[in-house]
């Protein structure tokens, strides 16, 4: 989702974007949410599935794209370890 003028831009960044920090915490911006979910329902031992899936995809964390204020300028990348 992109901000535009039309909208309210803290509820925006509210319910669309959390905010997350990179570059050892020299750059601060915003990923989505639904980037950084987990989902919320597992069968019995489903997480542990999910979890191992994760890690075997992403062994050094997830990189997801750190995003300005505005929601349209990526600055860089955020490290997303589960």
């Amino acid at each position: 989702m992109l901000l535009s003028d039309q909208m309210d831009v803290e509820e925006v960044v509210q319910d669309t974007f959390v905010t997350a920090w990179a570059k050892a915490g020299k750059v601060q911006g915003y990923v989505l949410r639904s980037d950084a979910a987990t989902p919320e329902l597992f069968p019995a031992g489903g997480w542990t599935a999910w979890l191992a899936q994760v890690h075997a995809r992403y062994p050094n964390g997830q990189p997801l794209p750190l995003y300005s204020s505005t929601g349209t300028t990526v600055l860089g990348t955020f490290t997303l370890y589960r």
